[in-house]
């Protein structure tokens, strides 16, 4: 079953985006850099919490039927 992410899930790709379209508009390699590893870390972030979710929805789904 699909379940919608959370807040925090949804708050890092926003912020993940927001650093993608920062180091579009930089014209520094250095800095452009920067922002797209602060992207990387984000998408990361929001990777984690999405498999955090899914364990405790999958744990909660074990109980159901024990």
């Amino acid at each position: 079953m699909l379940k919608r992410s959370s807040e925090k899930v949804w708050l890092c790709y926003r912020l993940a985006a927001e650093a993608h379209a920062q180091a579009r508009q930089e014209n520094d390699p250095v800095r452009k850099e920067r922002f797209f590893e602060i992207e990387r870390r984000y998408i990361r972030v929001a990777q984690s919490h999405e498999l955090t979710e899914s364990f405790t929805d999958f744990g909660r789904e074990i109980r159901r039927f024990n």
